[in-house]
């Protein structure tokens, strides 16, 4: 398999700034690809989804995982 294809489960732990909200802690798992670790490491400002329901719920936004470049 070439390098650019392999993936890796990362859990990022997140400082999470919304819109009307104090900054928060949060934890997110997901599936990254490896060409995408170079712009996600410790201090990067990254997408992330919310459930408005339940703000602890955090996702990382696919673009920022998918290949190491925004679709």
């Amino acid at each position: 398999m070439n390098n650019y294809l392999k993936k890796r489960r990362v859990t990022f732990q997140l400082e999470v700034h919304a819109p009307g909200r104090a900054p928060y802690a949060a934890t997110a798992t997901t599936i990254v690809s490896q060409l995408a670790i170079p712009r996600i490491q410790p201090g990067s400002t990254i997408q992330v989804r919310i459930d408005p329901a339940d703000p602890n719920r955090v996702v990382v936004d696919e673009s920022v995982t998918y290949l190491g470049y925004p679709r």
